[in-house]
C-alpha cells in the first residue's frame, strides 16, 4: 500500500477519532485537513473523503460512518474482530505513532524508542514458527521444555510469544525475557484452520500469570509452641478456683431442678392410682 495514502488514512482516523462520539462534519474535517502539512496546501475533495472512508474500510477494518441527524462523521465500536491484514494494521500504528510524534515537534528528542535486540528476536521467532520447529528456551531463571510457537503478538505490553504445551496448555511469553533458545529434532504440525485472534484471546484470559515469572514454592514454616513452665502464683490460682465454683453452681442447681421433677411426677402419679 502506498506510505503517503496511508498517511492520509491514518491522519483521518486520528482526527475523527479524537472528536469522540459527537463526531466531525465534513466542514471541520476539511478545515482540520487545511491545518495539517498532509494537505500539500490542496483542498480535500468529497469524492476523496468518500473513497478514503471506504478505503480504510476494506483495508483496515474501521468503519467511519455518518450520523444522519448531525450529518458528523464517527467511528463505528467494532462488534467483532476485524478479518483484515495484520501487515496494514502493523503499517498504521507505525505511522500514526510517526504523526503524533510530528505534531509535538517540541518534544521530538525526548521521546525514545529502544529497538535494540528485537528485530533480531522477530525475524528468529518467524523462522521458527513458519518452520514449526519444536524449542527449549530460558525465560528469566526458568527453563521451559517442549514448546511448540503458535503466533507472536504484539499489544500495548510489547511483543509476547504465544506456545502450547503439552496437555493443551498455552501461555505467553515476554519476547524482550526469552533468553537462551535451543532447537529440537522434532516438528509439530499446526492446525489448519485455527482462528488464531480467537486463539490470542482465550488464552490471554487463561493465563492470569502474564509476563510474570512462575513462582518458587515455599515450604511453610513450622512454628514450635512452646509450652510454659511457669507455675501460677497464689493470686492466680484463687481467681481461677473462684471461676471454677461459679461456672459449678449453675449446673449443679439446673441438675437439682431436673432430678426433683421426677419424684413430683410420680407422686402424682401414685396418687392417681390411690
Amino acid at each position: 500500500m502506498n506510505n503517503d495514502l496511508m498517511k492520509r488514512y491514518s491522519w483521518l482516523i486520528n482526527t475523527i477519532k479524537q472528536s469522540g462520539e459527537s463526531g466531525l462534519s465534513y466542514k471541520e474535517i476539511c478545515t482540520e485537513w487545511a491545518k495539517n502539512k498532509i494537505s500539500d496546501n490542496k483542498k480535500y475533495p468529497l469524492r476523496t473523503f468518500h473513497n478514503h472512508r471506504k478505503d480504510i474500510l476494506n483495508e483496515l477494518g474501521v468503519n467511519i460512518i455518518c450520523n444522519n441527524v448531525t450529518n458528523k462523521y464517527f467511528i463505528e465500536k467494532p462488534k467483532g474482530r476485524a478479518n483484515k491484514s495484520n501487515a496494514s494494521k502493523w503499517q498504521l500504528f507505525s505511522l500514526s505513532v510517526n504523526n503524533f510524534i510530528s505534531s509535538y515537534r517540541n518534544i521530538q528528542k525526548r521521546v525514545s524508542f529502544d529497538t535494540s535486540g528485537i528485530e533480531t528476536q522477530l525475524t528468529e521467532f518467524a523462522a521458527i514458527i513458519q518452520q514449526g520447529d519444536i524449542i527449549n528456551f530460558k525465560y528469566s531463571e526458568f527453563a521451559y521444555n517442549n514448546a511448540e510457537p503458535y503466533g507472536i503478538r504484539f499489544s500495548g505490553d510489547g511483543w509476547t510469544l504465544l506456545c502450547r504445551f503439552e496437555g493443551e496448555v498455552y501461555k505467553f511469553f515476554n519476547l524482550g525475557k526469552i533468553g537462551e533458545i535451543e532447537l529440537c529434532d522434532r516438528q509439530f504440525i499446526f492446525p489448519n484452520g485455527l482462528d488464531m485472534e480467537e486463539l490470542f484471546a482465550t488464552a490471554l484470559s487463561a493465563d492470569s500469570d502474564l509476563y510474570k515469572e512462575p513462582k518458587k514454592e515455599k515450604k511453610k514454616a513450622v512454628k514450635k509452641v512452646a509450652e510454659s513452665t511457669e507455675k501460677p502464683n497464689k493470686k492466680q490460682k484463687s481467681a481461677a478456683e473462684k471461676e471454677e465454683t461459679m461456672d459449678v453452681k449453675p449446673q449443679a442447681k439446673a441438675q437439682s431442678k431436673v432430678k426433683s421433677k421426677p419424684k413430683e411426677v410420680a407422686d402424682d402419679n401414685q396418687m392417681a392410682l390411690f
